[in-house]
């Protein structure tokens, strides 16, 4: 780190008065104005490029895997670990699925994820506070959040801070892969949730504000079949809003994202409607 010694000019201009008297233009063609102003001008260079490596850190650091099946994406995921599997923690945060009576989806992904090897703990995040959740997740190397009710989910979220947790584990490296709702929360918004505009998965909760957690800028629609074209293009009528805002899943394909570097995977083309 380059460090300026600014408290040795400002005595020797103490020591020196008649510095101050000269006049400014003479003052500046002088070796010590020269030399001032060069100090000044790489302190504020220095500076700026501190802000932008700061920056670019963070960007690199934010990895994301927003899939639509969870662990169907099985192979995606291993590529992701930087270790043997056996030696990553993995904190499965299946809060979303607490509305529901059928779990056999949750079960599923679990098995998978024993059969890999992982070290998983469960947790729920609804109803604890943001320490307490910063706590259970900040030494996990991955945070998976399983599907369910989103608007469930989000509400829990908003409760505990959770979008600044998961800013701040991201920045230090840590891993976020969504399944279905786990990945839809981590848009723009969360207005795809409610693909048919029944509002029975928001009649308990009642959210009136649908803003996601904006880690991407766009919104994500999961569990895509052809048949939802027309709802889709119902809820966002705009073509160019659709394809800038909104991406498309099926259950083979995830949306991996790498600091600034957004990629479809998996199976298929990328679905425009």
């Amino acid at each position: 780190m380059i460090n300026f010694d600014f408290n040795f000019y400002w005595e020797f201009l103490l020591r020196n008065p008649e510095f101050l008297r000269q006049n400014v233009l003479e003052f500046f063609r002088s070796p010590f104005g020269i030399g001032g102003v060069l100090l000044v001008l790489l302190a504020l260079i220095y500076y700026i490029f501190n802000i932008i490596w700061e920056s670019a850190k963070k960007d690199m650091a934010k990895t994301l895997l927003l899939t639509s099946a969870g662990m169907q994406m099985k192979d995606e995921i291993i590529k992701l670990l930087q270790k043997p599997a056996e030696d990553i923690s993995l904190a499965f945060i299946m809060t979303a699925s607490k509305p529901f009576q059928d779990l056999n989806y949750v079960r599923v992904d679990l098995d998978i994820m024993k059969d890999v090897g992982f070290n998983i703990e469960e947790v729920d995040i609804d109803g604890k506070t943001e320490e307490q959740v910063y706590k259970l997740l900040e030494f996990k190397d991955m945070i998976f959040v399983e599907g369910g009710n989103t608007f469930y989910l989000l509400n829990a979220m908003r409760k505990c801070n959770f979008e600044k947790i998961i800013r701040k584990l991201l920045k230090l490296g840590k891993v976020y892969v969504g399944v279905s709702a786990g990945s839809i929360v981590a848009g723009k918004t969360i207005q795809t949730a409610d693909k048919f505009g029944t509002g029975t998965d928001n009649a308990t909760i009642k959210l009136k504000n649908l803003k996601g957690l904006n880690l991407v800028p766009f919104d994500i629609f999961c569990h895509y079949q052809p048949e939802y074209a027309e709802i889709i293009k119902q809820k966002m009528p705009d073509p160019k809003k659709r394809a800038k805002n909104l991406k498309i899943l099926t259950d083979e394909q995830a949306i991996l994202v790498q600091g600034k570097e957004i990629d479809l995977i998996g199976k298929g083309e990328q679905i425009i409607v």
